[in-house]
């Protein structure tokens, strides 16, 4: 690992292997909440100072996106079965 990259998101297996390798230069937070599977994002402090906003707008989506499917539990359930139907 290098630290080209700014930004992921990854399974949870894969957190120590990034954290070790980017020798800890890391901010990280859960991708999900309270779900049967989790995801995490991880950046490097760098990428964080000059990204801010961004940050906000992705973090506030993601919020969005988890009150709406508990909210629409069937319709977002409908939507995740019709995705993978695709892939």
């Amino acid at each position: 690992m290098n630290g080209d990259v700014d930004a992921v998101i990854v399974l949870h297996n894969y957190v120590d292997p990034i954290v070790e390798g980017l020798s800890g230069d890391i901010k990280i937070w859960p991708g999900q909440n309270g779900q049967a599977a989790d995801a995490l994002l991880a950046c490097r402090n760098a990428w964080i100072a000059g990204h801010s906003e961004s940050i906000n707008r992705f973090l506030k989506a993601l919020d969005q996106a988890e009150a709406y499917t508990i909210k629409h539990q069937d319709e977002a359930k409908a939507k995740q079965r019709r995705s993978y139907k695709r892939s």
